[in-house]
């Protein structure tokens, strides 16, 4: 997923807008029915750029136009709006392995994140509770916890040997165990906003999560306007951005 380019001449305010939708009927009595429709809001950001070299402005015209405009979604990073520090985003119930990561609005209202930009750490998640032994048959996809406190996953399934063999300490590196493949795999791992685990965390406990992520939006216009207002100086007074479902 592409990342909106950052430009040192984006000025203040930036403004978000949070976008809800309800539907609002009022009886001739004038009691009221209400219904929202949206789960989560839809944002919307207005970005103000007073200067733009001309390095930049052919940056931004690019990538407005690979988006194809409102077309294709991207990533945006607000700043000071982007970091998630040991929040509870999930509780495992023994058989899910794939979450989605939220975020906190206060203490009021958490919401899904757009996507993950860094993971610092994730706590509240389960090992294998298997460990190798000898002269074993181990099924396809059988994870165990190895000697090195790593998970090791049978890609290709057989009879272990008789010793612990020396086991690969990289994701993705295999160790031969007799007729037995093992694979070295993370502890989870995340595309998007979500995270699956190698392992459903047992039930009831806690996951929490620390890193930053992205707003995921697309152009709001069909157009951009980029002003020249000196020789290689630009401007462009608003380009807004819009998150969707």
């Amino acid at each position: 997923m592409n990342v909106f380019p950052s430009f040192i001449g984006i000025s203040w305010p930036v403004v978000k807008r949070p976008i809800t939708n309800t539907v609002i009927h009022q009886s001739v009595s004038g009691r009221e029915y209400r219904t929202a429709l949206y789960q989560y809001p839809i944002y919307e950001f207005d970005l103000e750029f007073e200067y733009l070299s001309q390095s930049d402005v052919e940056t931004m015209a690019g990538f407005y136009l690979q988006q194809l405009g409102p077309l294709n979604p991207f990533y945006f990073d607000n700043q000071n709006d982007d970091t998630v520090s040991n929040f509870n985003f999930a509780t495992g119930n023994g058989t899910q392995t794939v979450f989605t990561l939220t975020k906190p609005n206060g203490d009021f209202f958490a919401e899904p994140i757009g996507g993950v930009n860094t993971i610092e750490s994730v706590t509240g998640y389960s090992m294998p509770s298997g460990t190798w032994a000898a002269d074993t048959v181990e099924n396809l996809g059988t994870t165990i916890t190895d000697s090195n406190g790593n998970i090791q996953q049978v890609t290709t399934q057989g009879t272990t040997g008789a010793t612990e063999p020396t086991w690969a300490t990289t994701v993705g590196a295999t160790t031969s165990d007799n007729t037995v493949v093992w694979t070295m795999v993370a502890p989870y791992t995340t595309n998007g906003n979500q995270i699956t685990f190698a392992v459903a965390p047992a039930s009831g406990s806690q996951l929490y999560w620390t890193g930053t992520y992205y707003y995921l939006v697309r152009f709001k216009d069909d157009k951009m306007e980029l002003s020249q207002f000196l020789d290689q100086f630009y401007e462009n007074r608003q380009l807004s951005l819009r998150t969707f479902f």
